[in-house]
């Protein structure tokens, strides 16, 4: 029972989430009799055990006797129990877990809408003040541009209801927030496509692109072009377009243009377009370009701070490693060892927080060379691929530095793992990254490079030269130790 939709669901609400979910349940308004009773007592037995509701905290036997305490077990009647909780507490996210502001506007014009619909026009008048107010005074929400059509052809039927003529100007402004509408949707779908055929998986997006491309001299003429979010999102569409070019113009001038017009946009749109920068940057590191370290942990930090990094009230398995990656890359290994202890139970996204927090601190102590700590926190598994290869790696990393007789054994069975990992698993140029990692410790572990000069020598600028390749800064620390 741990794992089913219920408890996962549950898991991700916040402890004041819960409170109000224990109002909604009790309320005759949602659940009444018998089946109400049945659902509050599977509810009270659920709620010490948050957030956890490990499977030995919840055998299914002991569930039911709690809920039917004269009864002898019965799954089907159980199963049926939970579906209805479940259902419930479907409808109470529903109703409460969304943006209060977004609440507030959409009470307002299901209002409008509903008086104006009942001729009750001495309560609509009100109402639609009090909506036109709503949204001049609340700017984290002008991007939501559907929204504001709707309020305006509100507008536009109280003008008709009053017999007098609408302004061409409330026309144009309300088929201009429908079009700034369409083309924002479409702008978000594409840079969304493009970043997953680079980073996550291929996707055909050749159409998507040109289709954006051929629309731009349309919207530049009619000037939707100067809204601050669809020009954001044409340079974010410009930037990941450009991921594989040489120059990083368009990533400057995104970045450049949120701190200096990002303040219009909701949060939401803030963490998608940063996202989108920050993977642009990580790209372009990995790729080589390595005087963008600083730009990027910077970028971590800042994004860090003004909580675009958040998921779910916490941090993503690889958005930590990320973090403590860059971090000891340059340094701050202070800050890293504060980071971690901050955020060890902030962990989302994950069932097992504990590995994730255990894996990165096995990484600071590999820094610092307390190899014997390093391993000992290393998990046997992983739930994503990102840290399953990145353990079998640091793994690696360890026995090379320790000369350990096992690291030839290793070696050969993470050759065979890559091999093996299926092609749904991780993009190509990931699996090149691994591969060609495994392969060049190899020959950095090859005798005959020790000592040699010149093998020294061929074997950096193979290195350098290697596109795709994981921990390559860790291979050129161990070549230059070589002498």
């Amino acid at each position: 029972m741990h794992s089913s939709k219920l408890l996962r669901t549950l898991r991700i609400l916040r402890e004041d989430e819960l409170q109000h979910l224990q109002l909604f349940l009790s309320s005759p308004y949602f659940l009444r009799g018998k089946q109400q009773r049945e659902v509050l007592k599977l509810w009270t037995y659920l709620r010490p055990f948050y957030p956890q509701f490990t499977q030995q905290q919840l055998d299914r036997e002991a569930v039911f006797t709690h809920c039917f305490p004269t009864e002898a077990y019965q799954r089907d009647r159980l199963d049926k129990l939970i579906s209805v909780f479940l259902q419930k507490v479907y409808q109470f996210i529903h109703l409460h877990c969304t943006n209060q502001d977004t609440q507030q506007q959409e009470k307002l014009l299901n209002l409008s809408r509903f008086f104006r619909e009942r001729n009750a026009y001495d309560l609509y008048e009100p109402i639609l003040k009090k909506l036109k107010k709503a949204q001049q005074t609340q700017p984290e929400i002008k991007a939501d541009y559907h929204r504001q059509f709707r309020g305006q052809q509100e507008h536009w039927q109280s003008r008709i209801l009053e017999g007098k003529l609408i302004e061409a100007t409330a026309l144009n402004e309300m088929n201009r927030f429908l079009d700034i509408y369409y083309v924002l949707n479409r702008l978000e779908d594409v840079c969304f496509l493009l970043s997953e055929n680079t980073f996550r998986r291929p996707i055909a997006v050749d159409s998507a692109v040109r289709f954006l491309e051929d629309i731009r001299v349309i919207y530049e003429r009619y000037g939707l072009l100067e809204e601050p979010v669809i020009a954001l999102y044409y340079l974010a569409f410009d930037m990941l377009k450009s991921i594989e070019a040489t120059d990083d113009d368009a990533y400057w001038q995104l970045k450049q243009m949120l701190a200096e017009r990002g303040e219009v946009l909701p949060l939401a749109s803030l963490q998608d377009l940063h996202g989108l920068s920050r993977n642009f940057i990580i790209y372009r590191y990995n790729r080589g370009d390595k005087h963008l370290e600083s730009e990027l942990f910077a970028l971590y930090q800042s994004h860090l701070a003004a909580g675009y990094l958040d998921f779910q009230g916490g941090l993503l398995p690889s958005t930590v490693k990320n973090i403590v990656t860059m971090g000891l890359r340059v340094n701050a290994r202070a800050w890293v060892r504060q980071f971690l202890e901050d955020y060890k139970n902030r962990i989302s996204g994950t069932r097992f927080p504990q590995d994730v927090y255990h894996f990165n601190l096995a990484t600071f102590h590999f820094k610092n060379q307390a190899y014997d700590e390093a391993l000992n926190l290393l998990a046997d598994h992983y739930e994503d691929w990102f840290y399953k290869l990145a353990a079998r790696r640091l793994e690696l990393k360890i026995y090379y530095e320790t000369d350990s007789e096992l690291l030839d054994a290793k070696m050969d069975a993470f050759k065979l793992y890559v091999f093996r990992l299926p092609k749904s698993a991780i993009l190509p140029y990931k699996r090149t990254r691994n591969n060609n990692f495994i392969n060049l410790l190899r020959q950095l572990r090859n005798p005959k490079t020790r000592y040699q000069a010149a093998r020294i020598e061929k074997l950096r600028q193979k290195i350098n030269a290697t596109k795709h390749l994981s921990d390559k800064d860790w291979l050129l620390e161990q070549l230059e130790l070589m002498g």
